[in-house]
C-alpha cells in the first residue's frame, strides 16, 4: 500500500505582494513629507500675511488720526479715547518712531533721553493697544500702562503682543531701529516689526527675546518679501536680546553649522546644513 507523506505548506508573502507592500510604504511616506511641506508653506504664507495686514493696518490708522499708533501724542490720544499718556519722550511724543519711554539713568548717559528703543514698554505697547482699540487688528490689547510693567512678566505675553503666526511661541514686536547697523544710536530711525521668542520684559520695560524660527522659515520668509539675504534689505536677522548690545543678529559664524542662522563669509542663510531645520533665526521687519 502506498504510504503518502503530507507536505509542510510554507506560508509568506510573493514578490508581488511585497512589491505592493513597499509601494503603500513608499507613498504613505511621500504623504507625510508633502503634508509637511505643505503645513511648513501655509504657515509661511499665513506669517507673511499677518504683517502685511499690519503695515496696512499702520497706514490706515495714521491716514485717520495723522500720527503713528503708539506714538501718537498725549493730547490726540485724550481726544479720540485711546490709553493715556504723558507725551514725553518716549511716551507718546508724536516724533514719527516708536520708541518707549527712557529708564536710562547711567546706563546710556551719552545718548538722548528716550532712546531706549529696545524696550518693550511705552510707544511700543501703546501701538498694540491703538490699533487694538481702533479696530485695525485682531486681539484685544489693554494692559500696558505709560508706567511700563508693574512687575517682571514671563509669561502671558499675549496681554501685550500678538503671537505670530508662525507658531512657536514666537510673538510680534515692534521697535524703532536706524542703528540697526550697530552705529547710529542717536538716530532711531525706521520702525521695525520684529519676530522672536520673548523671555521678559522688567518693570522698567527693558525686553528680552530669543530665536525661534528656523532657518529655512526666516531664509522663505526672506526670499519672498525681501531679498533672501540675511543682513541687508527691509528684512534682516535681528531681534531684542536685551542684554550687553540689546539689539543683536541672529547666530552666525565663518561656515555654516546646526547653531547658525546666517554664514558671515557668504552672507547667506544657513539652510544648506539639516537643510534649514536648526531654530536659530529671528527676523526684524521694516515697516511699510
Amino acid at each position: 500500500m502506498k504510504t503518502y507523506t503530507p507536505r509542510h505548506i510554507q506560508s509568506g508573502f510573493t514578490l508581488i505582494e511585497l512589491s505592493i507592500v513597499l509601494v503603500i510604504i513608499g507613498l504613505i511616506t511621500g504623504g507625510v513629507l508633502v503634508g509637511n511641506d505643505l503645513i511648513n508653506a501655509a504657515a509661511i504664507r499665513s506669517q507673511i500675511s499677518q504683517l502685511e495686514k499690519y503695515n496696512i493696518a499702520v497706514r490706515t490708522f495714521q491716514g485717520k488720526y495723522g500720527q503713528l499708533p503708539g506714538d501718537m501724542d498725549g493730547n490726540l490720544a485724550s481726544q479720540f479715547g485711546f490709553i493715556a499718556r504723558s507725551g514725553t519722550d518716549g511716551r507718546g511724543d508724536n516724533n514719527g518712531v516708536i520708541i518707549s519711554n527712557c529708564y536710562c539713568g547711567t546706563k546710556l548717559p551719552l545718548y538722548p533721553v528716550g532712546l531706549y528703543p529696545w524696550d518693550q514698554a511705552a510707544e511700543a505697547l501703546f501701538f498694540w493697544e491703538d490699533l487694538s482699540q481702533a479696530g485695525m487688528i485682531d486681539g484685544l490689547f489693554n494692559t500696558a500702562t505709560d508706567a511700563a510693567a508693574p512687575s517682571n512678566i514671563t509669561s502671558n505675553f499675549d496681554k501685550y503682543f500678538p503671537a505670530a503666526k508662525i507658531g512657536s511661541s514666537n510673538f510680534v514686536t515692534v521697535y524703532s531701529g536706524g542703528f540697526y547697523d550697530g552705529v547710529d544710536f542717536s538716530n532711531p530711525g525706521d520702525n521695525f516689526f520684529t519676530i522672536s521668542v520673548p523671555q521678559i520684559i522688567t518693570v522698567t520695560g527693558n525686553y528680552t527675546s530669543n530665536v525661534g524660527m528656523t532657518v529655512h522659515q526666516a531664509y522663505n520668509i526672506d526670499k519672498k518679501l525681501d531679498d533672501g539675504l540675511p543682513l541687508i534689505g527691509k528684512i534682516n536677522t535681528l531681534y531684542n536680546q536685551g542684554t550687553g548690545f540689546p539689539i543683536k543678529y541672529s547666530p552666525s559664524a565663518a561656515t555654516d553649522s546646526a547653531t547658525t542662522c546666517y554664514n558671515t563669509t557668504s552672507n547667506t542663510y544657513s539652510i544648506a546644513t539639516n537643510k534649514g531645520t536648526g531654530v536659530n533665526c529671528a527676523l526684524s521687519f521694516k515697516m511699510q
